[in-house]
């Protein structure tokens, strides 16, 4: 018996409207998406009543039709459960290790509210450098130094963080924020430690500042930027005259005060489109009303001369804001570079040598490298930057004085002896366990978020801008001895000295990940100090996050939700 031919067909595939309009949006999947727009609100930065916006709501009915989205309120409970989540997250990781450096800066956003930024960096048990956002802290008080001291304690107590195992603040030159850093250096020993990158600002402008022929070329230079700036007919004629010249099409930039290094931002672009500009402005139709006069030959040798005098500064305040690496350790040797390149010569015009005066002035006041030229106020500062270079395998303080290596040699041995001690009475036989010990060698500014964004990320660009002419020292490495390795900690610091340098672009905390048993009485120093950064850039950092925040699309948002916002953002990792 054959079967018809109608039963052999074979069935038709079933279409995919068939599907979507039959598949149910269970528990578990609508939980999910839940969690997927709590997190897309808080990696995008978006505004919590996105979820109530007509065009979202279109977006997920058509993609998920049996998902009912929640709305506004339900967020704001499920991103406050989350951003709990994330502290005790944040605690459990501070909790595992024995020192933590922090950053610190207050600044104001759009609707003139304060916030005080804290970040946290240390060195995990795998050798690895994090760093971590704790808070963007609403404050309503004022800013003086005992009212930030006393946050600073309230931001470290939300995560369980004893006093004593802060080593270090980096904050910028503030008064206000400088006496909250020496009220804690008074009370729990932390190190007050001002931001290179910051610092390195307040020298250039000091050195710009230092002679007419600077400060003369400089307005008439910003009087150009600024005509090309004002005038669309300018800027077309300088378009025109780009294309002409085969320069590239770059628009001028024009310096700002709060911004990092843009003076020579501004003075590189313009050496750029010499040329093209000079072209423009001879061309009385453009230039006729304005007033403005094409620079001089004179002027322009003065910016090419200032070009030269500014690229280390650049490279260094680019190197010390980095986040990922160590830093601290790297500033005698970058401090010494910059000293030698600001070393007046003969031949100098007395501009530069007035510019290279200034500037050595300032950094030897800042960083003195000599024992005899600390000071009450840089001392302790100076002592944990160069214990944090003698540490580094790859530079070993060769770049300072002999005095001051055997002085901070022999502070680091008493240093190490005492948590040595420390550790025995606490009954402990393994020098590598962590302690948490108090240093040896204790001595007893408000901005806007649109003010911030002046920070210059570390970049390979560094390594081309001269960054590497400034970390060629002049110390050499000693020879090695015979001298048996045990676990005395004089035979510990001899013997590491001793060793030969790594090069710099190899990455010392994996040589002390591989030699740490070797060094017993030192690993935990080299913790301790290598994990302070240079500059406060991580909270200068938070502050452009916040400005996306704190907007007007956002504009009832609470003080304490930025908080959670901003720090959710910057911890999204642990979501």
């Amino acid at each position: 018996m054959f079967l018809s031919s109608e039963l052999q067909q074979p069935a038709k595939t079933p279409k995919i409207d068939s599907f979507l309009s039959t598949r149910r949006c269970t528990v578990d999947r609508a939980h999910k998406l839940n969690d997927l727009i709590a997190k897309m609100i808080v990696e995008d930065l978006r505004p919590i009543n996105t979820v109530e916006g007509r065009g979202f709501r279109q977006l997920l009915e058509f993609c998920e039709p049996n998902y009912t989205i929640p709305g506004r309120t339900f967020f704001t409970t499920r991103l406050e459960q989350m951003f709990v989540d994330i502290k005790n997250s944040l605690q459990k990781e501070l909790a595992l290790t024995s020192f933590v450096a922090l950053t610190s800066d207050i600044w104001t956003s759009s609707r003139n509210e304060s916030y005080l930024s804290v970040t946290s960096h240390f060195i995990d048990n795998e050798w690895t450098l994090n760093h971590r956002v704790l808070t963007s802290l609403p404050v309503d008080d004022r800013h003086t130094g005992e009212n930030i001291a006393a946050w600073l304690l309230e931001t470290i107590e939300k995560y369980n963080v004893h006093p004593s195992k802060v080593i270090a603040m980096v904050h910028d030159n503030g008064s206000n924020i400088v006496a909250a850093a020496a009220k804690n250096e008074a009370q729990h020993n932390w190190v007050s430690v001002r931001c290179a990158a910051h610092s390195l600002q307040l020298i250039v402008n000091a050195a710009l500042t230092s002679d007419s022929a600077i400060t003369d070329t400089l307005a008439a230079a910003r009087h150009v930027v600024e005509h090309f700036k004002r005038s669309a007919l300018a800027t077309s004629l300088l378009h025109e005259k780009q294309r002409q010249m085969s320069v590239s099409e770059h628009q001028l930039i024009m310096e700002v005060s709060t911004r990092w290094n843009s003076t020579l931002h501004m003075i590189e672009r313009l050496i750029e489109q010499r040329w093209p500009v000079s072209s423009v402005l001879v061309d009385r139709s453009s230039s006729k009303k304005s007033g403005v006069l094409a620079l001089t030959e004179c002027q322009w040798e003065i910016l090419s001369n200032l070009k030269e005098l500014l690229q280390p500064f650049d490279a260094a305040t680019t190197y010390v804001s980095g986040e990922t690496y160590i830093t601290a350790s790297s500033l005698p040797s970058l401090i010494h570079g910059i000293c030698v390149k600001m070393t007046a010569e003969e031949d100098d015009p007395a501009y530069v040598k007035r510019f290279k005066e200034t500037a050595l002035t300032q950094l030897h006041d800042r960083w003195p490298l000599e024992l005899s030229q600390m000071t009450a106020i840089n001392r302790n500062m100076m002592l944990a930057l160069s214990k944090a270079a003698i540490l580094d395998p790859r530079f070993k303080l060769k770049s300072a004085k002999r005095e001051l290596q055997q002085y901070v040699s022999a502070s680091l041995q008493g240093e190490a002896v005492q948590q040595l001690a420390t550790v025995c009475a606490a009954g402990s036989m393994a020098v590598a366990e962590e302690v948490t010990v108090a240093d040896t060698d204790p001595v007893p500014s408000t901005s806007s978020a649109a003010d911030h964004d002046y920070f210059c990320q570390p970049t390979a660009h560094s390594a081309s801008s001269g960054i590497d002419e400034l970390f060629r020292d002049s110390g050499e490495d000693e020879e090695q001895s015979d001298t048996e390795n045990n676990d005395t900690v004089e035979a510990d610091l001899r013997q590491f000295l001793q060793e030969k340098r790594l090069a710099r672009n190899q990455c010392p905390l994996e040589w002390w990940k591989q030699n740490s048993s070797r060094f017993k009485t030192l690993n935990r120093l080299a913790k301790l100090y290598l994990a302070i950064p240079a500059a406060s850039a991580a909270s200068e950092r938070v502050f452009s996050v916040a400005g996306l925040t704190v907007n007007r699309l956002r504009s009832s948002l609470l003080p304490e939700h930025v908080d959670m916002m901003v720090t959710m953002h910057c911890n999204a990792d642990l979501m």
